[in-house]
């Protein structure tokens, strides 16, 4: 049953049913525990990837995404590389707080915010495998999102389906949207 289920795996199993507080408590589990960067050091790292990816583009939340970046890194076993992505994480929320909610009304809005976020992200971007954009990532993924649920027959659909590929080929590794057909 579920119970014999890693505090990851129960996690990604709530993910996958768009149960995203279980999700999230579960994911949390995995991060607060000093041990697991040395012990799982796979795990606490996707862990800490998924409850990001929930934070930006399901919560929306700047603040939950900031506590996250903090527990990275503030925990002495977290993994350089790790503390790395997650300064510039850092920069990219704060970034987001400066800018404040912002909700497009058209279909040309939609796309010119889509296209904005991505363009920050591609910028913000080293190299093509480069993870420190995650957080730029995510949101123009959520942009695109919110604009092809707003105009699903509009004009610029093509457009709206090669920006969403362009945002999954970064952040593939992390993509909550395929986990339902894992389970």
């Amino acid at each position: 049953g579920a119970e014999s289920l890693s505090a990851l795996e129960s996690g990604e199993f709530y993910a996958a049913l768009r149960q995203y507080d279980r999700a999230l408590q579960e994911f949390q589990k995995l991060i607060a525990d000093s041990s697991a960067p040395v012990r799982l050091p796979l795990d606490w790292e996707r862990a800490v990837r998924y409850t990001l990816a929930i934070a930006v583009r399901v919560k929306k939340d700047p603040a939950l995404s900031q506590s996250i970046v903090n527990q990275v890194l503030e925990s002495k076993n977290s993994p350089y590389f790790l503390k790395q992505d997650a300064l510039q994480w850092k920069e990219s929320i704060l970034e987001w707080e400066k800018e404040g909610p912002r909700k497009a009304q058209t279909e040309e809005g939609y796309r010119a915010e889509a296209l904005r976020l991505l363009a920050q992200a591609h910028q913000m971007q080293k190299y093509p495998m480069d993870r420190s954009a995650e957080v730029a990532y995510l949101r123009a993924s959520s942009a695109v999102h919110e604009w092809m649920q707003f105009a699903p027959q509009g004009k610029s659909l093509n457009e709206a389906f090669l920006f969403a590929g362009i945002c999954y080929e970064v952040l593939r590794p992390i993509n909550l949207g395929e986990l339902h057909e894992m389970y």
